[in-house]
């Protein structure tokens, strides 16, 4: 299976489910579309282009709730940041990603590209006055 490749972006400290990345875990089958099987999905995002990755900035899966079955009949996943996840993201830099699929002792990645983040000066922390 080649991966499917599509870039996005993040506003920096955005947090919530409009703020991440939505995406169904599917394959042709003759002229249908029928669901990937999974026991988990892992996007990781990683410093560097997807040729030449580096760091790993983020690291979410559905074992550690940062993606979530958002429409399990459609294997559908979704990845819901907090506004510290989106904050890893590099202001106007372009991060690679891919996300994986595991079912048993398979690993794939299904889809790859690369995130970009925006905006971002805000903090939690500041005051308003």
């Amino acid at each position: 299976m080649t991966p499917a490749q599509y870039d996005f972006s993040v506003v920096r400290g955005s947090a919530g489910p409009t703020q991440g990345l939505v995406f169904r875990l599917k394959a042709q089958s003759g002229d249908t579309l029928v669901n990937i099987p999974y026991d988990d999905v892992v996007l990781s995002i990683y410093k560097g282009s997807p040729e030449k990755p580096g760091a790993n900035i983020l690291r979410a899966s559905l074992t550690n709730t940062k993606l979530i079955e958002s429409n399990p009949s459609e294997a559908e996943i979704t990845w819901v940041p907090d506004a510290e996840d989106t904050r890893l993201v590099p202001l106007g830099e372009k991060s690679a990603y891919e996300i994986e699929v595991w079912n048993g002792t398979s690993e794939i990645v299904y889809m790859y590209g690369v995130v970009t983040g925006l905006l971002g000066g805000n903090s939690d922390e500041d005051e308003v006055s």
